[in-house]
């Protein structure tokens, strides 16, 4: 198995970056261990393929067990850890400031669209206010042949011919 480097957990003037990374690392901890030494049954001494297989199985449960507890046991300690850290108190509060940062930005850019698309709209109905104008203002008022060759009734009303 290959082990990763684990982060530095840096001093009190280290930069978020490290103090993030590190807390990142040990709160999402997973061991690469493989716990054999926690094997009830040594298989090799098994009977029968049967038992073999039953014996594994049960050593494979456990095993499971053990690793899970040990990466929540870790992972508890860097949480406890984590909570108590007053580097991360400045972290925190950064976060915060960023988050209402970004808020702001998206409330505007909400507001900058609405805008935009009020402008556009009000561009739009003087487009066709002034298209109606103009269909008016060029209308002769005379009739179309095609009402004409129809009887005045459309061509979906055809029934009376």
């Amino acid at each position: 198995a290959q082990y990763a480097t684990s982060p530095s957990f840096g001093d009190s003037n280290a930069p978020n970056s490290v103090i993030i990374d590190f807390y990142k690392h040990w709160c999402g901890f997973a061991s690469c261990r493989t716990f054999a030494e926690c094997d009830r049954y040594n298989w090799s001494e098994a009977e029968n393929r049967a038992v073999r297989r039953a014996m594994e199985k049960e050593n494979t449960n456990e095993r499971r067990k053990v690793r899970f507890k040990y990466n929540a046991d870790i992972q508890d300690l860097a949480n406890f850890l984590k909570k108590r850290d007053p580097r991360m108190v400045e972290v925190r509060r950064l976060a915060s400031l960023k988050e209402e940062e970004d808020a702001l930005k998206k409330l505007e850019e909400k507001k900058r669209k609405q805008e935009e698309y009020k402008k556009q709209k009000e561009a739009w109905k003087e487009q066709q206010a002034a298209m109606m104008e103009e269909e008016e203002a060029n209308y002769t008022g005379g009739v179309r042949l095609a009402d004409e060759e129809d009887g005045g009734r459309g061509k979906r009303n055809k029934k009376g011919k």
